[in-house]
């Protein structure tokens, strides 16, 4: 059995502090595309329940969007930090 891994996403402002911004996080396999969503709240989301592999990652918020490639595997937590000048 695999072990599963998730992407934990933490919005940070200028001052790297956790900017409590509202919007989702979606994940997308490298190979099939298939992907999972989650919420972000109050700067914080986290997506879980991931195979290990590789997932392109998407972060909405109304500043923008960001986007970065992770590489998960087992039982990992990736943490994912969008920075203020990213996403004006």
């Amino acid at each position: 059995m695999e072990k599963m891994g998730e992407i934990a996403v933490f919005i940070r402002n200028e001052d790297c502090a956790i900017d409590p911004l509202e919007g989702t996080i979606t994940v997308k396999t490298c190979c099939t595309g298939e992907s999972k969503e989650a919420k972000i709240e109050k700067g914080h989301g986290q997506v879980r329940g991931l195979l290990p592999g590789c997932y392109m990652v998407y972060v909405q918020t109304k500043r923008g969007l960001w986007m970065t490639l992770a590489l998960i595997k087992c039982n990992e937590t990736v943490c994912l930090n969008p920075a203020y000048p990213y996403l004006k």
